[in-house]
């Protein structure tokens, strides 16, 4: 079959064309980064013969309803045996052969396996936000080069914005390309640059959001919390998802700093076998009178 037009535009083009060994492509959302870096995978993996390739993501759980549902709808449009491709694994597939012995592996860090311990031409890392440095550093020592099936290798991904002390916005061997609405296709026309009918409704979707979210999203500002007190916050850290929590502590530990004026909080801590702590209920009120807090209590 033919290959379907698919072009890049901005810093969407300029990251895809880029052959150096990190590079991450930033940006608000709806920028079309997450497309972009698919089709730059799936046409490396029609170009070239044996390569191995890798869409990865925090956890295993969270890819399936995004960025393999983006990959299999919008890039192969939910026909892979028009390619030659063939999945593996079913609903949630595992890997997919494309006819030349390319192949592109699916693998969430939380349950790398034997994907993320093998050499690799291209690792593609989706919401690389979420990721520690350390996550990041792991990744790079499986694309230096000796699978050795691309004329180049790379670790790249796409991120959303996050808080200014990141570690996106510090490392010296990451080439950073930022993406605009603008540059998208879906929102604006890009011979006339006018605003389409989609474009009207998603700009007016994140124009509606407040605070940080706003900064983020909307702008693509790397934005700090309002009202962080702690430098040493770091959301790839400190903020779990819930199927990636524990579900049993061997103990509860719960703790009131009394406010008023300024905010009361209650927060409630489980402890596990390994003296790990994680905050399971919160509470967090300005106004509040001793009897509302001893009843949530």
């Amino acid at each position: 079959m033919g290959i379907p037009r698919f072009i890049f535009y901005g810093g969407s083009r300029d990251c895809v064309k880029y052959r150096g060994s990190e590079a991450i492509l930033h940006g608000p959302a709806e920028t079309g980064k997450t497309i972009s870096l698919l089709w730059k995978l799936h046409l490396c993996a029609l170009k070239y013969k044996n390569a191995s390739l890798v869409i990865a993501r925090k956890t295993q759980a969270s890819i399936y309803s995004t960025v393999l549902m983006t990959y299999q709808q919008k890039v192969l449009l939910g026909e892979p045996e028009k390619w030659g491709i063939t999945p593996y694994g079913g609903g949630k597939p595992e890997w997919f052969d494309y006819p030349n012995g390319a192949r592109i592996w699916i693998a969430g860090l939380d349950k790398a396996g034997k994907v993320l311990s093998a050499e690799h031409d291209i690792v593609y890392v989706n919401q690389a936000e979420e990721l520690t440095l350390e996550d990041w550093e792991t990744i790079t020592t499986r694309t230096t080069g000796r699978a050795g099936h691309m004329p180049y290798s790379q670790t790249i991904g796409d991120a959303n914005p996050a808080y200014p002390t990141h570690w996106i916005y510090h490392r010296d061997s990451m080439r950073m390309f930022y993406s605009r609405h603008e540059e998208n296709p879906v929102l604006f026309n890009q011979v006339t640059g006018a605003i389409t009918e989609q474009g009207i409704k998603t700009i007016s979707v994140l124009d509606a959001l407040t605070g940080v979210r706003k900064q983020r999203l909307r702008y693509g500002q790397a934005a700090q919390a309002e009202g962080a007190i702690y430098d040493e916050w770091n959301e790839a850290d400190h903020l779990v998802y819930e199927s990636d929590a524990p579900t049993e502590y061997k103990r509860y530990i719960a703790a009131l700093d009394w406010g008023y004026k300024n905010a009361g909080v209650l927060g409630v801590f489980g402890l596990t076998s390994d003296d790990d702590m994680y905050l399971v209920a919160q509470y967090y009120h300005t106004g509040k009178l001793d009897d509302w807090w001893l009843e949530k209590a």
